[in-house]
């Protein structure tokens, strides 16, 4: 049966995924196959000579509608491409990607960074006065712009910063306007505007998806540290101590002190995992910035043998009404708890004493729970 209307999506060749540009491409704009098929029709459509490659001058002056000069080389340069005149399907494919998703920001640093190859931080203004000739040759209104760009103060030194640069953009967005231009013809001739619309938006969600899943992490992070804290104030405090005096808790913070959000943005992963070894063990932490304080290890006051006993009591007491609980569940009546220590206990035996002591000892130091 033959559908009529219907039309095969085109396909990118198999042997283009391995290209080192695609894939770059790909992990930039997340290219899908069928957006990869409808960028290599765009392309075999200015192979004119069916080489595998495309000719630069038909791919700004015919395709994209742009005059070709220093500045669209440039765009090429990136890719350390082996000749400039012409550009295979990968390079095609990473340098308009690369250009269509330029910030604002990005378009100025790469316009400014083109003159500043040393990386010193400042263009020489001639020089700069000759790239705004460059790109608004042909322009009716070049010469107004050029004598704006003559006019504009910078500090007397012939010198553009980058701070003068972006203050320039900003308050005369005229004198780089064609490198927009360019952004738009790549926009409107490569994939149309509403695929790039769309393109961009999605990019902007998966990059609040990104950051909303590392504040997880981070809020995730933060609450295991805090955990292991908790966990190593209570081993040096004693089990008793940590719940029946929580004000006490924070003699501790200088030995194990609190990590904030800002800290943990300066800490990877190793420090991370390094910290709570350091707090399972029992060691100092270290401190950041203006939050050092005195180390050392707290001395806790050791209980004498009346002490002990008292602690020894009030755990039997607690046993007892967990077994009582337990008994008054299975047999389905109502729960006795003595909690006022009216009746008179019997006295434990050494050996009951002391298996009461190890499991306190076992709490304190975090080797068992309350309940076994």
């Amino acid at each position: 049966m033959v559908v009529v209307g219907c039309t095969k999506p085109p396909r990118c060749p198999k042997g283009q995924y391995a290209d080192p540009n695609i894939v770059k491409a790909t992990a930039l704009a997340r290219l899908t196959h069928n957006d990869l098929g409808i960028l290599w029709r765009t392309f075999k459509r200015w192979d004119v000579e069916h080489k595998g490659t495309i000719n630069i001058n038909d791919l700004f002056e015919g395709m994209l509608g742009e005059p070709r000069n220093m500045f669209t080389d440039a765009l090429f340069e990136l890719l350390d491409v082996t000749s400039m005149e012409r550009a295979e399907f990968g390079q095609f494919v990473y340098a308009m990607m690369t250009y269509a998703l330029f910030e604002t920001v990005e378009i100025r640093q790469f316009c400014f960074f083109m003159f500043d190859k040393d990386k010193n931080g400042f263009i020489a203004k001639d020089e700069f006065i000759l790239f705004v000739e460059m790109i608004h040759k042909g322009d009716s209104a070049m010469a107004n712009i050029v004598s704006t760009v003559e006019s504009l103060d910078v500090d007397g030194d012939g010198k553009f910063t980058w701070e003068d640069f972006c203050k320039m953009a900003e308050v005369y967005p005229q004198v780089l306007f064609p490198c927009f231009r360019l952004q738009i013809s790549i926009c409107r001739n490569v994939m149309g505007v509403k695929w790039w619309k769309a393109k961009k938006d999605f990019l902007i969600l998966e990059r609040l998806a990104e950051e909303e899943k590392d504040e997880r992490i981070k809020r995730k992070q933060l609450a295991m540290l805090e955990k292991q804290r908790q966990a190593a104030i209570r081993r040096d405090m004693g089990f008793v101590d940590y719940y029946f005096r929580p004000d006490s808790r924070y003699q501790y913070d200088s030995k194990y002190p609190p990590t904030t959000a800002d800290q943990l943005v300066q800490m990877d992963t190793e420090s991370i995992e390094e910290r709570l070894n350091k707090l399972t063990l029992g060691g100092n932490i270290e401190t950041f910035g203006d939050d050092k304080a005195e180390k050392g290890d707290l001395q806790v006051e050791e209980l004498d043998a009346f002490q002990e006993d008292e602690i020894v009591d009030a755990y039997r007491q607690i046993d007892d009404n967990f077994l009582e609980v337990g008994n008054a569940l299975r047999e389905g009546r109502r729960i006795k708890v003595d909690n006022k220590g009216k009746k008179k206990k019997k006295k434990l035996n050494k050996t009951a004493h002391a298996r009461y002591k190890e499991k306190i000892i076992g709490v304190a130091h975090g080797k068992v729970s309350p309940g076994d």
